[in-house]
Order: structure tokens, then sequence, then C-alpha cells
């Protein structure tokens, strides 16, 4: 990941419905693919069906007419005809029928209400030094190795060879931990770069620490020496609390006195080596700084693309809540869908762009 550049906030959330409490107005938000699904009000328990309300298509047609279209229920019979037609025995069971109609319609008297697009989410950037939250494919390969050897007890020669080097170079001070043959370890390297090979892995997991070695080391004189070596000085600088050095001077420190101690044949980059080394890594800051430099300047485009896009949020959040008071105006979908359209082109980008700070 290059250092120090800008990352784009999440991207925009979907939309969402806002529910009433018929009884109490409570109210509620929650997904439109939940629509259909019934929920307890948790003010007065009270019932409430999830619906996706639209406005009325026809502005002519009544609240009631409307209501019975939408049911697909037949116009109610007048009262006169209910007592031509069957006297007064089904007049009672023809008012209740009036009294559960009307406490039907009522429910209907508000207009209908469309569900606000919902603002962006708060604007948020990593420092300079944010990582990529993914593991890389060669780290969960080591985590699962590692994970699956704890435990497991080291390979005889293995630890004999262990134990010759911390009597000899660190005066019994390490402690006895086992090292074991890990063929997995040739399938990880490649995972790293192309071509590489991970030779040895000092581990440690669950409190313990042990020693993973490539069985590939046998095929080259001295090898072995070498690797278990360079996993000891791990082991070694664990002991002594140091968790932050890595392969850095205190590491080199220690892996050049156990070479000059003979505890390995070493090979140590020449001058030319050395030389061409810092060539490359010169011209690759140079490159990175460039690439920041680009990062940094589309970074403060999409932000300002965001503030557009935040402002046609609001200006249609409010325009739908205050057709939600007065019961017309409200936007078109032709409107809603546009400022959707603009929301989804941007999460791209921001993936886009995330993705290429990563790498």
């Amino acid at each position: 990941m290059v250092r120090g550049a800008q990352r784009v906030p999440q991207p925009l959330s979907d939309v969402m419905l806002t529910l009433f409490c018929e009884n109490c107005g409570e109210k509620y938000y929650t997904e439109e693919r939940h629509a259909g699904h019934l929920i307890r009000c948790k003010r007065c328990d009270h019932i409430i069906q999830i619906k996706v309300t639209r406005p009325s298509t026809s502005p002519t047609t009544s609240v009631r007419e409307h209501s019975q279209q939408a049911s697909g229920k037949k116009p109610m019979m007048s009262f006169q005809q209910a007592y031509a037609n069957y006297g007064l025995p089904i007049i009672g069971a023809g008012m209740l029928i009036l009294l559960a109609l009307y406490a039907s319609f009522s429910g209907h008297d508000n207009p209908p209400r469309l569900t606000p697009v919902p603002p962006p989410a708060p604007s948020e950037k990593a420092g300079p030094a944010s990582p990529p939250i993914s593991r890389t494919p060669a780290e969960a390969m080591e985590e699962e190795i590692i994970a699956q050897d704890t435990g497991r007890l080291g390979d005889p020669t293995l630890n004999v060879e262990y134990r010759k080097i911390n009597e000899r170079h660190f005066s019994e001070q390490l402690p006895s931990i086992p090292v074991l043959w890990e063929p997995r370890l040739a399938y990880v390297g490649p995972l790293i770069a192309e071509d590489y090979k991970l030779e040895g892995l000092w581990a440690r997991h669950d409190g313990s620490q042990f020693i993973l070695i490539n069985p590939v080391v046998r095929k080259v004189p001295g090898q072995l020496q070498r690797v278990l070596c360079h996993e000891v000085v791990h082991e070694y600088l664990f002991t002594k609390g140091d968790t932050t050095t890595n392969h850095g001077p205190a590491f080199q420190e220690v892996l050049r006195r156990l070479s000059e101690e003979g505890a390995f044949e070493g090979k140590w980059a020449s001058e030319s080596e050395k030389a061409s080394l810092k060539t490359w890594l010169d011209q690759e800051s140079s490159r990175l700084n460039e690439e920041k430099s680009e990062l940094d300047r589309v970074g403060e485009i999409m932000e300002r693309d965001r503030e557009e896009l935040d402002s046609q949020f609001d200006e249609l959040n409010q325009r739908i809540s205050a057709a939600n008071n007065e019961g017309s105006g409200w936007p078109s979908n032709e409107e809603r869908e546009s400022v959707n359209s603009k929301r989804d082109i941007f999460n791209q980008r921001v993936e886009e762009y995330n993705d290429r700070c990563e790498k």
C-alpha cells in the first residue's frame, strides 16, 4: 500500500424504509427487502406490517376508492338495498360491516409516504500508514500452517541441531522449542513473490514458539545450518523482548556474530550488490512518491464529487419531507433513480480508488 495515500470514505448506503407505528407513532427504519414482514412495536406492542408505499397515481381517486381498488373489494351495498333484499335480521350485521370498513379506511386518511433517500455516510480517511484490512493469500496460508503445527513434537534430528546452536552460541539461554520439517512452506513462497522460496519460518501461536523448516534445504550443503541459524536469531530476539526488529540492524548483528563464530557459512552481499540494491530502492521510492501525488490529486477530485452528491441527496430528502407533510409534490421516480444511479457510479469509483491505494 502506498504510504500517505488518502482513502475515500465508505460507499453510500442503500435506500431504507421509514415506518411509523399506527398506534403510538413510534418511528422505525428497515431495508426495503423486508417488505411484507411483521414487527412488534417496542413502545406499545402493536403489530406493524412492513410496507412499501408510493404516492397515488390518480389524484382524482378518493382515498376510499383507492383502498377498495387496491384491495380488490367490490363497492359496498347500501343500507337501503340491504334492508330491501334481506330484511331487518341482516341490518345488525350490516352495521358491524360498516364499522369494520370505516376503521379500515381510517388508516388510509394520511397521504402515502415516500422513503427519503438516505444521506451519504460520514467522511472517513485512513491515516498515512493505514494497512489493508484483508490478509494476503501468503499470510492466510502461513496462519493455517502455523495453527495446524502448533503442539506437534519436533523432528529429533532438527531438535539436536537446535540444541547445538543454543549451547555453542547462546550459552543455553534459549528455551527448548520444537523444530519441524514443513513441506507446505514450498507453496507459500510463490504467493509472496515469483520464484521466491520460503525456506524457514519462526512461529508463535497460543503462547508457544516453534520453528518450521522447508525440506528443500537438504538439497544444498550447509543450507540447513544457515536457515536454522536465521530462525534461531528470531527466537533469541523474542526472548529478549524485541518483537519489532524483524530483520533490522539488531537481527543482522546477531546473525553476523553467528557467522563469525562458525555456526554457518555466511553469504554477505558485496559492495557492488549493495550499490545496485540502493539504486533500485531509490528508483522505486521515486516511483511511489509520484504515485502518491497522483492518488492525492484523484482523492481531492473525488471528495469534491462527494460533496456535490451530498448536496443532491440533501435537496431530494428535503423535497420528500415537504411532500410527506403536504401530501403532494413528491419527486418523480426518474429523479430518484437518477440520484441512485449517480450514487452507484460513485461507489464503483470508490472501490477502484481504494484498490489502487492498497496496491
